[in-house]
């Protein structure tokens, strides 16, 4: 039995020259689950081709965006647990203090980037039959860890 769906989560593919690995990968991909959903953080550049079940999401309006003061006060569960990661993470309190205004920004983006991704997929992910995949982009990561 062939496996539900994969939703990939990429930087821009399948946007511009980036990414080249999965033009090979791809096709493989397709043929061990019934339907693949390319997730680009970025749609930028020219589309290639995809095979007949792979679909291209775009999720985000604005990939720069942060969330607002309300959005945050809602998730704020989703955001204590990316600060005290990044406090466990961090190399040390002085590094974690100068990068600080960098690391608010982002972990912000990331609570959009959830509320968004949760809008979208809306009932179409099955935890049971389906995968979400991020190779090693840290952004997609990010979010799907909230």
């Amino acid at each position: 039995m062939m496996a539900g769906a994969l939703w990939l989560f990429t930087m821009r593919f399948p946007f511009g020259s980036g990414e080249p690995f999965l033009e090979l990968e791809l096709p493989e991909l397709c043929r061990h689950f019934e339907r693949v959903h390319l997730v680009p953080l970025f749609a930028e550049g020219e589309p290639r081709e995809v095979p007949a079940n792979a679909t291209v999401e775009q999720v985000l309006k604005d990939p720069y965006a942060g969330a607002g003061p309300l959005l945050l006060a809602k998730r704020l569960g989703d955001l204590r647990r990316g600060m005290r990661a990044l406090r466990q993470e961090a190399p040390s309190p002085e590094g974690l203090a100068r990068r600080k205004p960098e690391l608010r920004s982002r972990l912000r983006q990331a609570v959009q980037r959830a509320e968004e991704l949760e809008r979208h997929l809306g009932g179409r992910f099955d935890p049971e039959r389906d995968l979400l995949y991020s190779y090693w982009t840290a952004d997609w990561a990010t979010v799907l860890a909230l």
